[in-house]
Formats: structure tokens, sequence, C-alpha cells
């Protein structure tokens, strides 16, 4: 760590607001490595990791990356809210303490749909000037998520940057189920310093469809195994059936069969 600018699946959407004003995003070296010193230093499963100097060296002390790709939205804002922008991030403050640049702040606000679209927009115009990518080649040695520890503390070291409340962690002293793990944390808020709370999970903009797939994904192949244990004549149907199945009337029976237990995945 950290990663090579230009290695990046980052697009910005540039807007100009008033003025012929915008807001640029700048980099600051200093701040990069004590945020990845500060991961390596408390977080035990980034303890391991190899800071790349060459890397930090090539950021700008505090500017604009050139191997960021920018994208200008031109439409003209309508609405006064949005000419306002969004309000000053910890992570993008000249003051922000190491701990806010790891943890993140975590706060989205709502976007609205016509500020969506047009994002979309610039974006999807930019993708189609861009060769087409070969498809990645996949490692033998695959994360498995039922047996890899604490995998959520892996993927998103902003939200369990000392690794502890991981609920995919083996090691806890209390077993709990995934559905309530999940549960709690979309509940769980945190006091800033200035009085205002702040949903860290449930405002993630990814944390939370990660958590739901996974949940109804496990919760799935539960509900199948009991099913095939009840009706052990399914478990034993060669393809060929199951095809012969699918294109004759009796495919509603086995789709009956099955409602009753996929009700129980939410």
């Amino acid at each position: 760590l950290p990663s090579r600018v230009a290695d990046l699946p980052v697009l910005i959407v540039q807007r100009h607001g008033a003025e012929d004003t915008h807001r640029d995003f700048t980099v600051r070296r200093h701040k990069v490595l004590e945020a990845v010193l500060w991961l390596k230093t408390n977080n035990p499963f980034f303890k391991n990791i190899e800071i790349d100097r060459d890397v930090i060296q090539s950021l700008p002390e505090n500017g604009i990356p050139d191997e960021l790709r920018y994208v200008i939205d031109e439409n003209e804002l309508s609405v006064h809210v949005e000419n306002e922008g969004p309000p000053q991030d910890p992570v993008m403050s000249a003051n922000a303490s190491v701990e806010e640049l790891v943890l993140g702040s975590g706060s989205t606000s709502f976007i609205p749909t016509c500020q969506r679209q047009r994002k979309g927009a610039a974006i999807q115009d930019a993708v189609n000037e861009v060769d087409p990518l070969d498809w990645s080649s996949t490692e033998a040695n695959l994360i498995n998520e039922f047996k890899t520890d604490s995998l959520a503390t892996m993927a998103f070291p902003t939200l369990f940057p000392y690794g502890k409340g991981d609920p995919t962690n083996r090691a806890r002293q209390y077993g709990i189920t995934l559905t309530e793990a999940f549960k709690h944390l979309m509940k769980f808020a945190e006091r800033l310093a200035d009085g205002k709370f702040e949903w860290r999970f449930a405002s993630h903009p990814r944390f939370p469809y990660w958590a739901l797939n996974m949940k109804q994904r496990h919760q799935l192949l539960s509900q199948a195994n009991v099913y095939l244990r009840q009706h052990p004549a399914d478990a034993n149907m060669t393809m060929e059936e199951l095809k012969q199945m699918i294109n004759s009337m009796s495919t509603n029976q086995m789709v009956n069969r099955l409602q009753r237990y996929v009700s129980k995945v939410q």
C-alpha cells in the first residue's frame, strides 16, 4: 500500500458551480503515509503489509495527481442546494487527524435524481471512450467467505479499523448469527465532536449491500440443505432429468415445494 493512482478504478465527475468555480480533488503525500502507517500499526490484518515508498514519493505534496481521470459535467444547475456542494468532510480537511483519515467520515448525502442521472451519463460517456478490458484471470486460491477469518475487516478497513466488531471474526467470545450482527451494525451510531450522530455502516455506499447479499446467500444455502434433506428424490436428480422437468408441466410441483423454503430468505 498505497495503490498507484493510475491503477485506481476511479472516475471523478467535476461540476462547475457559480462563477465557473469548482472543487479539485487534492492529495497530500504526508497524510496518505500517516494513514497507511496508522492502519499497519492498529489493524492486525494489515500489520504485515509492505509500504511502497516509491508510490508515496510519486504523490504530490499537496496537489492534484496527474493520473486521475476527470469527466466534466457541463449541465447548469438550477437547484440552489446543489450549488452549495457537499459539506466539508474531515478527510478533505487540512486539519484532519490520522484517525479521521483511516476511519473515514462515512457520511453520505441524498443526491437528487437529476444529478445522479447527469453523473451517470457523464460516466457512461467516458467509459464508452475506453477500449474494452480483457476479462481478469481467476487465481486458483480463491477466498472462501465461509472459512476466511475476519473477511469484513479486510474488505472494509475504514469500517473496522481496529479489527473489532467484525461479524465474520471466528474468534468472537460469544457466537452471533450474521442476521443479528448485521442488524446491529446498521443501527450502530457514533456521536461526533459537533454533537451530531453518524451511522458509519448504514451510510457506507457498499457495505449494506454486501451485508445483505452475504446474509441472503447464507440463508438460501441453509434452506437448500433443509429442502434436499426433506426431498432426497430431488437431490438425486440428474441434469437431464431437471431439464425434462423444466420443459414439462411438472415444474410447478417443484416450484410450489421450493416457495415455502425460499420465502424464509429475507
